[in-house]
């Protein structure tokens, strides 16, 4: 066979196309690497959403040291509603405008009538589930800390017992609504 210029470009024409079709196109469907992270946590005073103490029912020094906010109060009236407010302050310093709210999560909380959380307006910011209920808008320029309240109702046959844990949310989701 002669080489010519006609046969060497069918010839390369051959590999090329033959490689790419053997080798693929370059594209993936998946990859799987690991990679090491390194994450920090630190107390409420100093982190994107900072808490602070305002009132004798919470503290950022409550026995655990690690600088978070806690709540503790057992010399309430017994048929009495008694309210702190402000308990706390809370303040945005990240980048972005979250909504905050505190989570219902049925235990003591709001719909059982026993403790509510409030803003500085007197409103609840208690939620099930964020749709448009009550809320702290906290803008990423905010001026600075927003009051929190804390209303504790013992009226009739409500009981006080411990909550373990109460759950503060912030969400870039629930801004403005």
């Amino acid at each position: 066979m002669r080489m010519n210029r006609r046969n060497v470009l069918v010839g390369l024409g051959t590999i090329v196309a033959g490689g790419g079709a053997a080798l693929g196109t370059g594209a993936f469907s998946s990859v799987e690497a690991d990679r090491s992270v390194t994450l920090e946590t630190t107390g409420d005073a100093s982190a994107l959403l900072q808490f602070s103490a305002t009132s004798s029912v919470a503290s950022t020094d409550g026995g655990s040291g690690d600088g978070q906010l806690e709540f503790d109060e057992t010399t309430l009236n017994e048929d009495a509603v008694t309210t702190f407010d402000p308990a706390f302050t809370v303040e945005n310093t990240g980048g972005e405008d979250v909504g905050f709210y505190v989570k219902e999560d049925g235990t003591n909380i709001a719909s059982d009538g026993i403790i509510d959380f409030i803003d500085e307006d007197g409103n609840s910011i208690v939620q099930a589930d964020h749709e448009g209920g009550s809320q702290i808008d906290l803008p990423a320029s905010a001026p600075g800390p927003v009051d929190v309240g804390i209303v504790v109702d013992t009226d009739d046959s409500n009981s006080v017992g411990d909550i373990d844990t109460v759950t503060l949310v912030a969400s870039t989701e629930a801004h403005g609504q």
